[in-house]
């Protein structure tokens, strides 16, 4: 479960979603349901709907503390492609920084902070890139 694979049936489930950077890949996790928090499987790309984008700010204050990385940033929404190619020219990134002189927020290059967007798409700006960023 470590590569991309064919999630074409999630397509309309509200899902949460963040960057997994030892993989390069976006994991994708079940929303609700006794599975709630659990790994679905994992994404090149994916475009989602209505997302709120989510810091926790206990999760931040441990990371700052312990210098340690954990998932506390991500975002909610609901898949309408997964694993596509999209043309994210026309779009503005998103991106987030734990660090302590950075804003506690997802936020644009201009520092603009984010919380809502109608629809973004997950990717790396190229195949080689290491991060991937949130495109609104």
């Amino acid at each position: 479960m470590d590569t991309p694979q064919d999630l074409a049936w999630l397509l309309g489930t509200e899902v949460h979603v963040h960057y997994n950077i030892p993989k390069r890949l976006w994991s994708i996790l079940w929303l609700r349901g006794p599975k709630r928090g659990t790994v679905i499987g994992y994404a090149t790309t994916i475009v989602l709907e209505k997302v709120t984008f989510i810091v926790s700010a206990p999760g931040r204050a441990r990371a700052q503390r312990t210098g340690q990385r954990s998932v506390h940033a991500h975002v909610v929404g609901t898949v309408v492609a997964i694993n596509t190619e999209e043309n994210l020219q026309q779009l503005t990134r998103v991106s987030y920084n734990p660090a302590r002189d950075r804003p506690a927020t997802f936020h644009t290059p201009d520092g603009k902070p984010v919380h809502y967007a109608e629809r973004a798409v997950f990717a790396r700006p190229s195949p080689e890139a290491e991060h991937g960023y949130a495109w609104i």
